[in-house]
């Protein structure tokens, strides 16, 4: 071979040669091995080979290797050393290598004869002998397979592999080079109106195209998942090991089999799941035979709980068990994440103005610039019958002829490999190049059904060439039924909003065109489309914007403004006269032209043109072309034919708006319109009639379309046309509305959410408000707006629709009025998906602590909504943001006062009569008076003494026999038990010495025996007959909602039931039935009633009238949500772990474990607390479990303060008995308490101050002489998304007063100069290896204890102990625990410390004070 002819395309000889080598393998190892192939990976790159370039694995799990050097020169004995290293370490990361390929161009010599007639000894030949011999002495299995120049070449001249040959030795085109011209080509003519390289911003293409590509981020995912199952079955099998220690019984021997034959499995599932990892990270695709074999287990969790060792062993048990709960689920998510998509296109549909175009080709830049693919932009519009993905390419790129198609193909899989594998330096993940061809504008083609014949044709290719990918874009309406085709899974559709939204790239835009909106921010609203901001930017681009009419925004107004702007800027070059129009004139021929042909010719336009039009026209093109509206290129027919320049759209919106223009001309003279015309086309038109008619599109006869394209059409133009406009069909609207409640939800979805940015829009929040405001009963209006969307059976019900309501896309801003997007929210808090809920409450509270003020004014706008709960979150959401960091204090001021004229009213008493507005009523003005912002009597308004009107709620007599573990209906066993009477009992207090009710429950009862004339009457029954009532007074019909005929006539909460399984033990359901929305709404409701009028019992206070609703309930805050969620996202640091399970002993036996425990050894006090760094702890719970050495380790850490002149009688008094010092001892309870029966959130704490905080002093020493201990740690418990309920532990109250802290939020707490003083972090799971921890600031502690004369010390608890297997496998023959404590403190910089000792009480033990207790005990002893 010559290989001064080999081509390296730019790149090393070294790589260049080795990508070669690759393909020939993968081409040899596709036809030697066939259908005993599992897998093939590329892995050469810069990072390191681990001794191969590509290998193959066998379904026997045999590995076949390759490594190829580029040695084209005599090789010395150096690069045969190169090459046994390469051997050995391959063979080290793949033991099971069974063939080894070395590839080298040229070949070796052999024997030949030396001076005196000598046979040389040190061939090349003879070294590659000796090399293979040595290796195969050590490793007998392996075949050591030299591929040299002859090899090379045989290979390179099979059929299959011409492409190859072609490419690297035959090639003159450089394809890069080619491909990035071809690119420039692209974004200097068609794509330039369409694609500003400044200002992309990366969005919905790029999210799926990165998955579809296996972008670098996609891999590492991939490759983290990978990690992250391999860990989880690591785990099952090591507990499956721990449950071998445990002596089973005879009985119990096939369970023993079991999970030895498990254990077995697990093991070889590391291996694989090792391998995919391998693969992963080498950026080899993972396709569904990876996982041939089906993940399958032995032992189920039932087995395993019927074990006769359960009970004994159980945390052996529950490790494996709660492993084997999830395990099929983990492993499913997992397949699904790492397995590659399995098409070999993607195809985007968006309509027109969306930013496809500029998406991709802002991708395709990025791939260029990277090197890290080989991408290919063909535009759809210039290929039509005829053409072979063969010309597509060759003309597309600018390639000679001589390519087959196939050869193509393979000469571009090659270039690919060529390109940048290596993307982070910081990991060993790549990525595998690809080439990427990208058709875009398929709906500007003339053919479509050309281009669905080619996108059929990709599927040839999947397996030939799979490193060869196809992405395609296109508007919906080319692809109407695209969920018949066999490959629906590859579409994805754009959202309406675009690719990117304008609200994402509007402040870019204004900037890059130098653009003073002049406070028109209105305009952000009104542009709804990224081709209608581009258009907007184009016309007012170097400008200030003065007055504008909102209609101009339009987009048919947008276009027409465009074109008759290049009329006046052709006009300028004093071109043609003012009555003349020849820019408009020569695009409608265009554009007519361009109806029926893809490409014209000068000629086609010239023929089709009249004077002055004819005179002027290459002038006219030159113009509009460089406007964006066109673009030229030049063809040849033929390789013997001159090129011809011809033209193309270059806009489509455009091309439909001119297009539309003339359709509109046609239908005004009463003429059909003939042929059918794109949807993008009668977009356009319906603008347009709307715009200069006043009409819909459905309002013309002579336009004949089904009634679901009207719909759409209509929807369409709603949403797009005017406010002046839309507002004349606002009533038309509302009509339609009410047809059904499928109609309904479209209307909401395609014409109000879009339009709910746009200020007092009529057809908006607005609209919607007014039209569910005319339900007179909120269970009604919850069949229509409130219930979820795929609900099992009763597929023909009249209420059942298949549009779920998407408020995913409202995402709110600074600029969203409350009538607007907010409204629309707070209308979905009806919903009974508690999911939506929290997602609206944290968009409104996120919202709201920005703009206040409109928020006061969406409450007060919808404070009289007749859907309690919705009442009920509007005000929760309005206490969150009076607890916000920044609260304004005229948004306090002025909604207090509301709160107290309108809440605490004569009337609103009656009205807002619910425990949980109340609670958030009160602490909003709790907040405000600790502000100063209202006085005393404000506070005795809200008091609950002062609540002593209560209304009478009325009850459904026949169910007053109802119990509470029956229930009735729809208030099924545990609504009627948990939620409601469990609960609600307490009110009916019971005096336990006469067994009668109090005077005030008495009173209550006997009101409702009166009403409703009866002898008897249960607690239990009253609280279920007034929530029945309620149900019905809202509007829940029996029939409608609980029917039970058969499985096609269920009532609506049965459906509801029977897809979403509703919680258990008074929890909250995820989806709730209509009847169990309203019975959280009804208890809240009973509370506010009986605790104006009764005693509440809480068991260990004895009966009480309440003095808060917190004392009895918890409730929402939103605020706390929200902080959580912010939270969330920020991974808090592990601290000073390496201090902890420390030991020598590697082996877990009994004496290993005791000789740990037993160490005597002290924490290292200084290295916990570090006073050179900015912080130090002031409360730590740390709890490591080391299971394979079967030790545990948990240290608490708490702190107080004493008065500086007391604190060495303080460290005296630790060696007296005092009943607190237990407290010393017991570090995880040194902390105080906020005394309430249910959730207190920090915030709450910090603004609110209503809660007691208790035993937050102790005092030290003996009783006479003792020493007053502060706590400097308080806690709290409050509600969490993801873990149910969370604890806090926060600064306590002098803690947070002598460092000044005005706010808190239970992750930082700040003084009044917005300095963070401490913050709070908490690190792994409730159980086992977890961390929670409360820093200080160092310096600032330090100077307030010094302004108040305290001092600080630490109480330090170190507790050692067996794992819980380890005490389960020992039991009593190992030592249970040690457990010491400490006081820790600093003198200047010294540490000091003590162990604290049990001390025992002083008791008498004289026979006389023995003998004088039992007497007192028995009441016989003398006065």
């Amino acid at each position: 071979m010559d290989w001064t002819k080999f081509n390296n395309h730019g790149e090393s000889s070294n790589h260049a040669f080795e990508v070669m080598c690759n393909i020939l393998f993968k081409y040899w190892f596709k036809k030697e091995y066939k259908d005993n192939i599992s897998h093939f990976a590329f892995i050469n790159g810069s990072g390191g080979d681990g001794g191969v370039e590509a290998y193959g694995l066998l379904k026997s799990g045999d590995i076949i290797g390759v490594q190829s050097k580029w040695f084209p020169q005599k090789m010395e004995a150096s690069q045969f050393t190169q090459i046994e290293n390469s051997f050995y370490t391959a063979i080290k990361v793949r033991p099971k290598l069974k063939r080894y390929i070395v590839c080298v161009p040229r070949d070796f010599t052999s024997k030949r004869m030396v001076k005196n007639n000598q046979v040389a000894k040190d061939t090349e030949e003879s070294k590659w002998i000796n090399l293979c011999e040595n290796i195969n002495k050590e490793y007998p299995d392996v075949v050591i397979e030299l591929w040299d120049e002859t090899s090379i070449q045989e290979k390179l001249c099979l059929p299959e592999t011409q492409g190859c040959y072609k490419y690297w030795f035959e090639c003159s085109d450089v394809f890069e080079t080619e491909i990035l011209t071809s690119y420039q080509r692209a974004i200097n003519s068609w794509a330039k109106p369409k694609y500003i390289p400044d200002l992309y911003s990366m969005g919905y293409i790029h999210d799926k195209l990165s998955c579809f590509i296996s972008s670098f981020e996609a891999t590492k995912k991939k490759y983290d998942m990978t990690q992250n199952i391999y860990a989880i079955v690591q785990k099952l099998k090591r507990a499956y090991e721990d449950i071998l220690r445990l002596k089973f019984t005879e009985n119990e021997k096939v369970l023993l089999e079991k999970i030895k034959s498990d254990i077995s499995i697990l093991g070889e599932w590391l291996c694989i799941i090792r391998e995919i990892g391998s693969l992963v990270a080498s950026g080899s695709d993972i396709e569904r035979d990876n996982f041939e074999k089906k993940f399958e287990l032995n032992c189920d969790s039932s087995e395993l709980k019927d074990s006769s060792l359960h009970f004994s062993y159980y945390t052996h048990f529950y490790e494996v068990e709660s492993i084997l709960d999830n395990i099929e689920d983990d492993f499913e998510q997992f397949k699904r994440c790492v397995i590659s998509d399995s098409h070999n296109k993607i195809i985007f549909l968006g309509n027109q103005g969306t930013g496809k175009t500029a998406g991709i080709v802002s991708e395709i830049n990025l791939m260029l610039q990277g090197k890290t693919y080989l991408p290919i932009l063909v535009q759809a519009n210039d290929y039509r019958k005829g053409d072979s993905w063969l010309s597509i390419l060759t003309r597309t790129i600018g390639l000679s002829t001589t390519w087959s198609e196939l050869e193509l193909f393979q000469a571009l899989e090659n270039a690919a490999l060529l390109r940048n594998r290596y993307l982070n330096e910081s990991c060993d993940i790549v990525i595998q190049p690809k080439c990427l061809i990208c058709v875009d504008g398929i709906d500007e083609a003339s053919s479509w059904s050309f281009w669905k014949e080619r996108i059929e044709e990709t599927q040839v290719y999947e397996n030939i060439f799979p490193n060869v990918k196809f992405v395609f874009l296109s508007r919906p309406y080319v692809f109407p039924r695209y969920y018949d085709l066999d490959y629906r899974e590859c579409f994805y559709t754009l959202p309406s909003s675009g690719d990117v939204s304008v609200n994402e790239l509007f402040d870019s835009y204004i900037a890059f065109y130098k653009i003073d909106l002049c406070g028109n921010y209105w305009i952000k609203e009104i542009l709804s489309t990224p081709i209608a901001l581009k258009l907007f930017c184009d016309l007012y681009g170097n400008s200030s914007v003065g007055n504008l009419d909102k209609k101009s925004l339009v987009i048919t107004k947008l276009f027409q403004k465009k074109i008759n702007s290049v009329e006046e800027s052709y006009r300028k070059q004093e071109k043609e006269t003012n009555q003349q129009s020849m820019i408009k004139t020569i695009l409608v021929n265009i554009a007519t032209l361009l109806t029926n042909k893809n490409e014209l010719t000068f000629e086609d336009i010239f023929n089709e043109s009249r004077e002055p039009i004819k005179s002027h026209l290459e002038d006219l093109l030159f113009f509009i072309e460089k406007e964006g509206f066109i673009y030229s290129h030049q063809i040849c027919k033929d390789e013997f034919s001159e090129p011809v320049t011809v033209y193309s759209w270059g806009m489509q919106p455009a091309f439909d708006y001119l297009i539309g223009r003339k359709l509109y001309d046609v239908i005004r003279t009463g003429k059909n319109i003939q042929i059918e015309y794109t949807n993008g086309i009668y977009q356009m038109l319906s603008l347009i009639v709307i715009e200069e008619d006043g009409k819909l599109i459905s309002e013309y006869s002579n336009i004949k379309l089904e009634e679901s394209a009207l719909f759409d059409l209509i929807c369409y133009t709603l949403a797009n046309t005017s406010v002046e406009i839309a507002s004349k069909y606002h009533d038309y609207v509302k009509k339609l509305m009410q047809y059904s409640e499928a109609e309904f939800r479209e209307i909401v979805n395609k014409v109000i959410i879009p339009v709910s940015k746009i200020d007092n829009h009529p057809l908006g929040g607005k609209l919607l408000d007014e039209f569910l405001r005319s339900f007179d009963k909120p269970a009604q209006r919850d069949i229509w707006w409130s219930i979820p969307t795929y609900l099992r059976n009763n597929y023909n019900a009249s209420w059942r629709t298949y549009s779920e309501l998407d408020l995913s896309m409202i995402a709110l801003s600074d600029k969203d009025r409350y009538m607007g997007a907010p409204l629309i929210l707070v209308w979905r808090l009806s919903s009974v998906d508690n999911d939506v809920r929290r997602d609206c409450r944290l968009k409104l509270t996120e919202w709201g602590i920005g703009n206040p003020y409109e928020y006061l004014d969406l409450l007060l706008y919808c404070a009289d909504i007749n859907d309690e709960q919705i009442v009920e979150d509007i005000f929760a959401i309005a206490y969150g943001i009076a607890l916000g960091k920044f609260v304004q204090k005229e948004y306090l001021e002025k909604l207090s006062s509301w709160i107290v004229e309108n809440v605490y009213s004569e009337e609103g008493l009656f009205k807002y009569e619910n425990s949980a507005i109340r609670y958030y009523c009160k602490g909003i003005v709790k907040i405000a008076i600790s502000k100063g912002l209202c006085d005393a009597e404000c506070e005795n308004r809200i008091s609950e003494k002062y609540i002593r009107k209560s209304s009478f709620m009325p009850a459904y007599k026949d169910f007053f026999n109802s119990k509470r573990l029956s229930g009735y209906g729809p208030i099924y066993y545990d609504l009627a038990r948990y939620v409601l009477c469990d609960h609600l009992d307490r009110f009916f207090c019971i005096n336990y010495k006469t067994r009668e009710y109090l005077r005030e429950t008495e009173e209550f009862i006997e009101k409702y025996k009166k009403k409703y004339d009866v002898d008897m009457l249960e607690p239990e029954g009253l609280i279920i007959s007034i929530a029945i009532q309620y149900l019905l007074n809202q509007g829940w019909d029996e029939k409608i909602f609980w029917k039970y005929e058969d499985k096609n006539n269920l009532g609506i909460d049965i459906c509801i039931r029977n897809t979403h399984l509703p919680s258990t033990h008074g929890a909250m359901s995820r989806v709730m039935t209509v009847a169990e929305k309203y019975v959280w709404c009804v208890k809240h409701r009973m509370e506010a009633v009986f605790a104006s009028q009764m005693k509440y019992s809480d068991y260990c206070q004895g009966a009480r009238y309440i003095s808060d609703y917190y004392e009895i309930d918890d409730f929402t805050n939103t605020y706390q949500d929200y902080v959580n969620s912010r939270h969330t996202k920020i991974e808090d640091k592990w601290i000073h772990t390496d201090q902890m399970v420390v030991t020598p002993y590697e082996e877990f036996s009994i004496e290993n474990i005791e000789k740990w425990m037993k160490q005597a050894d002290v924490p290292d006090f200084a290295a916990w607390f570090d006073r050179k760094t900015d912080t130090e702890i002031l409360y730590a719970f740390t709890n490591i479990v080391n299971e394979l050495l079967g030790i545990e380790e948990a240290v608490w850490i708490s702190s107080g303060i004493v008065k500086r002149d007391g604190f060495q009688k303080f460290i005296e008094a630790l060696d007296v008995y005092a009943e607190d010092r237990a407290e010393l001892l017991n570090v995880s309870d040194f902390h105080s308490y906020i005394e309430t029966s249910g959730f207190y959130t920090p915030q709450e704490i910090c603004a609110v101050q209503t809660a007691k905080e208790t035993n937050d002093i102790i005092n030290i020493g003996e009783q006479e002489n003792n020493v007053q201990v502060y706590k400097l740690i308080t806690t709290c418990l409050s509600a969490h998304n993801e873990d149910t309920e969370m604890s806090f532990y926060l600064p306590s109250g002098i803690a947070r007063k002598i460092t000044g802290i005005t706010y808190g939020d239970g992750y930082e707490y700040v003084n009044e100069n917005n300095e963070v003083i401490y913050k709070f972090s908490d690190v792994g799971k409730n159980w086992k290896n977890q961390q929670v921890c409360l820093q200080v600031n160092t310096s600032i502690l330090e100077s307030s204890l010094k302004e108040n004369s305290y001092k600080l010390f630490w109480v330090f608890r170190v507790y050692r102990s067996p794992s819980n297997k380890a005490y389960e496998l020992y039991d009593n023959q190992i030592c249970h625990d040690t457990d010491r404590s400490f006081v820790v403190w600093f003198d200047e910089e010294e540490c000091k410390y003590i162990e604290l000792k049990e001390i025992k009480p002083i008791r008498s033990n004289t026979y006389d004070d023995y003998e004088l207790n039992i007497k007192i005990l028995y009441g016989d002893a003398e006065d």
